[in-house]
């Protein structure tokens, strides 16, 4: 059927989890899942122990990065909730959905060479806006409002950024090879 193309398998490392409000597992993926409890305990939130446990066999219908409400919190991992709120606003995430149809990459390519775009631009940025306020300096009229406009939004990108990194969770190791049922 015409919904049925929009199921897709999920071909990304396990770290890259992405949060569902339902999850389908078979009984034996079920009992994978009790059995690793069992064995180790609570280690991590359940999205994450089934994308390692079952990495290879992930599906998910119509995925979107991004979407959220933005006003929503987190049940899981409140501390990320200010970047939420900036990251799953329409005018954010329609923008980078549709640089992933565009392009036909995977975030795991295009978020670190938006990460490096963003650190070029922010040096660049940087290195005008100093030049041009070293030129004013020496007596020569040079315009800083736009260096120094771009430097600040180049900048603050990286600082969104990196408080994200900063408090995402790391990714977890799973002491041995678990294959999917």
């Amino acid at each position: 059927t015409d919904a049925a193309q929009h199921i897709v398998r999920l071909q990304c490392s396990p770290d890259s989890v992405l949060g569902t409000t339902a999850y389908i597992i078979t009984r034996p993926g079920l009992d994978t899942l009790l059995a690793e409890h069992a064995r180790v305990g609570f280690v991590d939130a359940i999205p994450n122990v089934m994308a390692r446990l079952f990495a290879g066999s992930r599906f998910a219908a119509f995925p979107m990065p991004f979407h959220r409400a933005a006003t929503v919190k987190s049940l899981v991992n409140s501390q990320l909730d200010a970047l939420r709120a900036m990251l799953f606003r329409p005018q954010v995430f329609t923008v980078w959905e549709r640089l992933l149809v565009g392009s036909g990459q995977s975030t795991s390519v295009l978020f670190p060479a938006l990460c490096v775009f963003l650190l070029v631009g922010s040096v660049g940025g940087g290195v005008e806006a100093v030049s041009a306020l070293l030129s004013t300096l020496n007596g020569h009229p040079v315009p800083l409002l736009l260096p120094l406009g771009s430097a600040l939004v180049a900048t603050s990108c990286l600082a969104v950024l990196g408080y994200g990194l900063a408090l995402a969770p790391s990714p977890q190791t799973q002491s041995r090879d678990v294959t999917g049922t």
